[in-house]
């Protein structure tokens, strides 16, 4: 079995090869050909064109496919294989670098004068160093040394080292809520195509994809694709396998577009259409490739769970 058993038109070639329209074509096809002589070309060819177009109408279907304008550049588009939860803010190192880039902007902010701040970091040269220079292993273990330097300095006295206290404190807090408001989902719905709830799944599929395949490289607008669940539990703990799993996803309209997405964006609707009943407020799908979990959030369709089973590029281990 390759990965494309479940995912490149696998779906759409089971309807097809159950299609009554399909049955039909092929009967009149042989039975078309069985009326003419072996070197009728033009009988030939036009018995080939009306079969084609049979067939063309058992793989649209009867059901309206939505349809977008979508402009590709190859160059912002996720991996196939790999790298797709890079964009995505991990908690240790997201507040980390927070801190240090606030930090050094409200010392700027903050006026102190010249001479005294100078003499400051003459006589805590030592405390002061890891935070310029990232010497912690882990947050919490930043979080630790400022209170233990807040300690020392409110117990000073001295209006500079009270406020250069008060600075470290707010610091911290702003960090926090840096990663917080990136996490939380309330009020972020850029996306027009997914803040309707009432959509089928091989819709929302389709919809997701092809946001998560054209926005990557944009950091506000891939995060709001992810569920709060999602950015809080599993990203700090993704695993290779998992980020293979959602760079396989994001992909999709990559796998179904037959050298246009935006024909892969209507494909996946024919593959996966009647799959799953119709929700307004979470979707679970699962086959023998992967899993896949939705739910309506914050005003938007949100991924909270995506896996697939261990693989090689194609060739499953």
């Amino acid at each position: 079995m390759t990965a494309c058993d479940r995912r490149c038109n696998y779906y759409q070639y089971q309807k097809m090869l159950s299609s009554e329209l399909v049955a039909n074509a092929v009967i009149e096809h042989a039975a078309a050909f069985a009326k003419i002589s072996d070197d009728d070309i033009e009988a030939k060819i036009a018995i080939n064109s009306a079969t084609q177009s049979r067939l063309d109408k058992a793989f649209k279907g009867e059901r309206p496919i939505q349809s977008i304008i979508a402009k590709e550049n190859s160059s912002d588009t996720p991996d196939p294989y790999s790298g797709s939860s890079y964009g995505l803010l991990k908690p240790e190192n997201t507040k980390m670098g927070q801190f240090k880039d606030r930090f050094a902007t409200g010392v700027k902010e903050a006026k102190f004068e010249e001479l005294k701040l100078r003499n400051l970091a003459e006589k805590y040269k030592s405390e002061f160093a890891p935070f310029l220079q990232g010497g912690f292993k882990s947050w919490a273990e930043q979080v630790n040394a400022v209170d233990q330097f807040v300690d020392i300095l409110n117990k000073s006295g001295s209006e500079t080292e009270l406020k250069m206290a008060l600075l470290l404190k707010k610091t911290v807090v702003d960090a926090e809520q840096y990663y917080q408001d990136y996490v939380s989902n309330k009020g972020d719905t850029p996306l027009e195509n997914l803040n309707h709830a009432k959509q089928s799944f091989d819709l929302l599929l389709a919809n997701w994809t092809i946001s998560a395949y054209l926005n990557y490289k944009n950091e506000q607008v891939f995060s709001a694709l992810f569920s709060e669940r999602f950015k809080r539990e599993d990203v700090p703990n993704i695993s290779r396998e998992s980020d293979k799993a959602l760079s396989q996803l994001m992909f999709m309209p990559g796998y179904f577009a037959m050298m246009n997405i935006e024909k892969g964006y209507e494909n996946i609707q024919r593959n996966y259409y009647g799959l799953l009943n119709d929700s307004a407020t979470e979707y679970h799908f699962k086959d023998e490739l992967h899993s896949v979990s939705f739910i309506y959030e914050e005003g938007a369709w949100r991924l909270d769970h995506v896996s697939q089973i261990p693989m090689n590029h194609y060739e499953i281990l």
